[in-house]
């Protein structure tokens, strides 16, 4: 294990001290989106000037391949993202509960590999999920989000993200777009 890992003792304590803080056990089963006021999402609208459009979604793949078995998941080119990926460290979501963070996304899945948790292959899945009632967007595609900010000189806009209404689902595809 390296200096950064995290023993099982020290992951069920941040997981305890996580679910705790969290607004996940709301009777809504909003889980964080509870950290969204009506005045945030009014505020989040009033970054919409031009109405531009940027999907954040990765496109779709279709043919599988080395680190891509299981097609419509991800991929660019072959890579094992099981031995070597970057993401957030399991600690780092005391401050996500702190700042009240409604919904965490990134251009891989949050978490790295190999694992700082022995045992626990997706350690900020777990605390984000289940101990916290948070919303995850993997593998999005950034990368024209990154262009049109530049071209804007702006790094805020308003995101909506629809998941398909499932009935008890614990996930769903969801085509996240930001408006400028």
């Amino acid at each position: 294990m390296s200096d950064f890992a995290l023993s099982e003792a020290e992951f069920r304590a941040l997981y305890e001290r996580l679910r705790r803080t969290s607004v996940q056990g709301s009777a809504d089963r909003l889980g964080t989106l509870n950290n969204l006021s009506s005045a945030d999402v009014v505020a989040a609208a009033s970054d919409v000037r031009d109405g531009h459009t940027v999907s954040l979604a990765a496109p779709i793949e279709s043919r599988a391949s080395a680190d891509n078995p299981d097609p419509a998941v991800q991929s660019l080119g072959p890579w094992d993202a099981a031995e070597a990926r970057a993401g957030l460290h399991p600690a780092a979501l005391e401050l996500l509960a702190e700042r009240r963070i409604a919904v965490l996304g990134s251009d891989g899945n949050n978490d790295t590999a190999p694992s700082a948790v022995e045992g626990v292959d997706f350690p900020v899945h777990v605390l984000a999920i289940n101990a916290m009632g948070m919303y995850l967007l993997d593998y999005l595609d950034l990368d024209a989000l990154a262009e049109r900010c530049e071209a804007k000189h702006r790094a805020s806009f308003l995101c909506v993200v629809a998941p398909l209404r499932l009935r008890e689902g614990t996930g769903s595809p969801v085509n996240p777009i930001a408006i400028f």
